[in-house]
């Protein structure tokens, strides 16, 4: 038996042109690809609506190296589903302007200008509000949320077999009743939203209302893009699984509470109630900054006066 060539790598890397520890790299680099596949599989289990972005925030890891990996071992990401438009019906109420884009406003002198749209600067400062269907045990029910624009939090929601003004103040007042009322609330115009009496406790609530265009469902994209997730994580197309209306009401309620505290939203890199915590947050360290830099003045301007 002969002696082996201990340069055997060295001379077979330099033939075909290759750096010797790339051959090193590559094989420490599919153990590690072995153990972040098994990551995200684990991340997959606990979170199943989860894509390659939200699964790289949840780990700390870069979205293209998720995505390779993904791709690499055959990992599937969730399927969304393909939203569908249908034309709203008008209210009996004339609709509110879209104050969520650029409009125009009377000032008291009767002189029309053009002003920008609101944009959600702090938590209840701006919400937004839906119905959805859900066909279960041969009938419809309906679940109508109402969202906060600024953390994406959903702050109110209520579940019912008729989509009515009862169903949508329901959710209005499930919100009303854990948080401050918003400047504005923004919907469609349905007819449960354009109802009189809908509209009646807007303006006892001090809530300025905002609508989209008649048919133009888009121009709502905060709780569009809500539906569109929640359904898809929920199931929502293999509902039979539930022997009861109380265990669906069960799971939509666990679902909202997931997504409210424990899925990471995409835009915010965090969950909602984390999202909107950070911001109280931030406002308390700054307000005692202010207080203590205000004490501080306070107390020099004392000093002053008696070295005088």
């Amino acid at each position: 038996m002969g002696e082996a060539d201990v340069g055997f790598r060295s001379k077979l890397c330099k033939f075909f042109g290759l750096d010797r520890s790339s051959v090193y790299r590559q094989r420490k680099l599919g153990v590690k690809d072995k153990l972040l596949a098994a990551q995200i599989r684990a991340v997959c289990l606990d979170h199943p609506g989860y894509g390659h972005r939200r699964i790289a925030d949840h780990l700390g890891i870069g979205k293209n190296r998720i995505r390779r990996v993904m791709k690499l071992e055959d990992i599937p990401s969730p399927k969304r589903r393909k939203r569908k438009y249908t034309k709203v019906s008008k209210g009996s109420e004339s609709a509110p302007t879209n104050l969520l884009k650029p409009h125009k406003v009377a000032k008291t002198d009767g002189e029309i200008v053009d002003v920008e749209g609101f944009v959600a600067l702090r938590p209840y400062h701006i919400w937004a509000e839906d119905f959805t269907y859900l066909w279960f045990d041969n009938r419809f029910y309906y679940l109508a949320t109402v969202i906060d624009l600024y953390s994406r939090q959903i702050v109110g929601w209520s579940l019912g077999i008729h989509h009515d003004t009862e169903l949508v103040t329901k959710a209005l007042m499930d919100a009303v009743s854990k948080y401050p009322t918003p400047a504005i609330i923004h919907n469609d115009q349905g007819k449960e939203y354009l109802s009189r009496i809908y509209q009646t406790i807007c303006d006892s609530l001090e809530i300025t209302p905002s609508a989209s265009a008649a048919g133009c469902p888009w121009e709502n994209p905060f709780q569009e893009s809500f539906y569109n997730h929640f359904k898809e994580e929920l199931d929502a197309n293999n509902l039979s699984r539930f022997d009861s209306d109380g265990k669906l009401f069960e799971a939509i309620a666990y679902q909202l509470h997931y997504y409210n505290t424990k899925r990471i939203h995409s835009a915010l890199h965090t969950n909602p109630a984390a999202y909107a915590a950070r911001f109280h947050q931030n406002q308390q360290n700054q307000t005692k900054t202010k207080n203590q830099n205000s004490n501080q003045q306070t107390k020099t301007s004392q000093q002053m006066l008696i070295a005088r």
